[in-house]
């Protein structure tokens, strides 16, 4: 069996799991947490959106924040996610690859892979499994689809 990199992941955590020795039994090498996701959008922002003025008369209106805080704290623990798989990919660690996340995060984690990466995906899997045990999770991977 070809090593195989399993990466199961949310906006709020990332699991990396391996294969070893070829068979079909996972480990967990590492958990990493992005405690930022778990913060209420207000204390995302660092202050108050700026004040405009109306073009006719003399309203004045607060302007509207042009970037979703939680979004952009999302894509930038996606793009530290797959920064991670290329960085494996480089070193050799594995043939190929699995996606598990949840799925908005799932299409957010594909867009910031990089090709090479993109063509060692094996399986990808749209479900939240960030907090299923490691059995559970070899069932999802190994079963034949």
């Amino acid at each position: 069996m070809k090593k195989t990199f399993v990466v199961v992941a949310d906006e709020y955590r990332a699991r990396f799991l391996r294969n070893r020795d070829g068979k079909k039994f996972l480990v967990e090498e590492e958990d990493l947490v992005n405690p930022e996701a778990r913060a209420h959008e207000r204390d995302l922002i660092a202050d108050k959106p700026g004040r405009s003025f109306d073009r006719v008369g003399g309203g004045r209106h607060s302007m509207e924040q042009e970037t979703d805080a939680k979004k952009q704290d999302a894509e930038a623990f996606a793009r530290e996610i797959a920064q991670k798989i290329e960085k494996e990919r480089n070193e050799r660690k594995f043939e190929r690859l699995v996606l598990v996340a949840a799925p908005a995060f799932l299409g957010m984690l594909r867009d910031k892979l990089t090709d090479e990466c993109e063509k060692l995906v094996w399986k990808s899997f749209d479900k939240d499994l960030t907090k299923a045990d490691i059995s559970q999770i070899e069932d999802e991977v190994f079963t034949l689809r």
